[in-house]
């Protein structure tokens, strides 16, 4: 059979060129079959709205390598303009359409390997590229977790200009205003005062064209905020000079306070302020004073519009043991 040849049937005879005794083969069939591209989307009939983000979608049996994706707006008689020069062969691609898009109803795609560019595949029919007004909601568009008392950005994307109203919806039920009326500028800074839920959804309606709206994609959720201390967990034999991990669980953002307290009361306090990132790697200060299980540690969110506090943690010991603390060179020298 010829190399280029189609089969069901396939399959490859290994043999020493020393020895022909020496030989294996394919335990079972294989396929060769002609490498194809074919497009799922745009394939005739959408009207794809210019400033908004749509995706190119195609099949391909070519496993790997990338494909270059072009744009006719004559029915593909010509290829005037390339939306991506090379991308993944990986079935789909996120195409933001320009603002300034010419409104055609004549526009057609083609994506063609990049390695082989014999192997390529076009629309079928012609797509819309128009003029229709929208508004996309972008954040929270479903699967965040937000605090109430928390400021948050809600974020849409739109084409039309004046203003715009936000409403928070929970399930089918409307909840009421986040505001009445805002400029359509894409972003509204939201101090959020709603109940604890897991079904919220942010609906954003024009303004100037009460038809057109859109609504987060998928649930939000709104939460207390919250701050545990998970490290010291309790009965820890810590010692003076030494380097330790104070770890703790949040759902909110910005920095922490972390203090040491002792049978109750303020001992001293660790850090004024450390990125709530969940960790902290605390040197023991070779003056702090012992004490055997009645340390305790305690975290304060530093954003005055949320003073959430963590409960003490468990108690622990500080104890004396061996230790060396390096005082020179502590960095930022420069030495000869």
């Amino acid at each position: 059979m010829a190399p280029d040849d189609l089969t069901s049937q396939g399959r490859v005879r290994i043999t020493s060129t020393t020895d022909s005794s020496i030989t294996g083969s394919s335990q079972s069939n294989f396929s060769i079959a002609n490498a194809f591209i074919s497009v799922s989307s745009p394939n005739g009939g959408e009207d794809w709205a210019r400033g908004r983000t749509y995706s190119i979608t195609w099949q391909s049996n070519m496993t790997s390598g990338n494909v270059k994706i072009d744009l006719s707006d004559d029915s593909g008689a010509t290829w005037g303009s390339t939306i991506v020069a090379s991308t993944p062969n990986n079935g789909s691609y996120s195409w933001s359409i320009l603002a300034g898009q010419t409104p055609l109803s004549t526009y057609r795609v083609k994506i063609t390997s990049v390695e082989v560019p014999a192997v390529s595949g076009t629309s079928s029919i012609d797509f819309t590229i128009s003029d229709t007004s929208y508004i996309d909601v972008t954040s929270p568009n479903g699967g965040e977790k937000w605090v109430s008392g928390d400021t948050r950005e809600i974020s849409w994307v739109s084409n039309l200009s004046g203003n715009v109203r936000i409403e928070l919806w929970s399930g089918s039920t409307y909840i009421g205003p986040v505001i009445d009326s805002t400029p359509n500028n894409g972003s509204y800074s939201w101090i959020i005062s709603a109940a604890n839920g897991t079904e919220y959804k942010v609906k954003i309606i024009s303004l100037s064209a009460s038809t057109i709206f859109d609504s987060s994609d998928n649930y939000f959720t709104i939460e207390n905020g919250n701050i545990t201390v998970d490290i010291p967990v309790g009965a820890e034999e810590w010692t003076i000079g030494t380097h330790h991990e104070i770890s703790w669980s949040s759902n909110l953002s910005g920095t922490v306070k972390i203090e040491l307290w002792k049978s109750g009361v303020l001992d001293s306090e660790i850090i004024a302020s450390t990125p709530n990132d969940g960790s902290f790697d605390w040197l023991i200060p070779p003056t702090q004073a012992i004490s055997t299980n009645d340390y305790q540690i305690k975290i304060y969110n530093n954003n005055p519009a949320l003073p959430i506090i963590s409960p003490l943690s468990n108690n622990f010991s500080i104890l004396y043991g061996s230790y060396v603390i390096l005082d020179a060179p502590l960095g930022g020298e420069d030495w000869a």
